[in-house]
């Protein structure tokens, strides 16, 4: 399908990781969190952006997930 076609990026813009799905315990964001620290020691320069949103019964999670 063309609705998620890829685009040139700008020259210079910097690699970037997205992570896009509901906040929960079961998508272990936490470990992606503690390995995107990892892997920015290394590359400093890579950017990671993440988007989601957590139910009621995962706000507790989610608030650990920000302090990450």
């Amino acid at each position: 399908t063309n609705v998620f076609s890829p685009t040139d990026k700008p020259a210079g813009s910097p690699p970037t990781v997205v992570w896009v799905g509901r906040i929960n315990p079961l998508n272990d964001l936490d470990i992606l969190l503690r390995a995107a620290a990892l892997v920015r020691e290394q590359r400093p320069d890579i950017r990671f952006k993440l988007f989601g949103s957590a139910a009621a019964e995962d706000r507790d999670y989610e608030r650990l997930i920000r302090t990450l």
